[in-house]
């Protein structure tokens, strides 16, 4: 896992842009989710099953200028927080995570706004009954 500033001027973002990898960044993901300056290498089959809005998404077709990092493309998070971004991803990475007895705040106010704009029914529907 890395977690440093990585030069990705060359993927079509604006030239004073430092963009950053999170530690969420799987060798073997086939997409990059993109959050504020914050990077997630992570996999459309996860997405996908949790999510109906990832699964619509990912049938669509690809413009050919599609920018991309390691051969995947970039699909940009608008208006949602690298840190809540972060929660999600550990929650959908630990099955396990969600059975602890307590929760901190901010990941379930995560799950809570990522789980509405992006439909996590099941995330969502966990949050709330926390």
């Amino acid at each position: 896992m890395i977690n440093n500033p990585v030069d990705l001027r060359s993927c079509h973002h604006p030239e004073n842009v430092s963009i950053t990898r999170s530690k969420i960044w799987r060798p073997d993901g086939n997409v990059v989710l993109q959050a504020e300056n914050t990077q997630f290498h992570v996999h459309w089959i996860v997405l996908a099953l949790s999510s109906t809005f990832f699964e619509d998404m990912q049938g669509l077709p690809q413009p050919p200028d599609q920018p991309a990092v390691e051969g995947c493309p970039i699909v940009p998070l608008p208006d949602s927080s690298a840190v809540d971004v972060e929660h999600l991803w550990t929650v959908l990475y630990d099955p396990t995570f969600m059975s602890e007895p307590a929760l901190p705040l901010a990941v379930v106010g995560a799950l809570i706004r990522l789980g509405r704009k992006y439909n996590f029914k099941k995330l969502l529907d966990a949050a709330v009954a926390r």
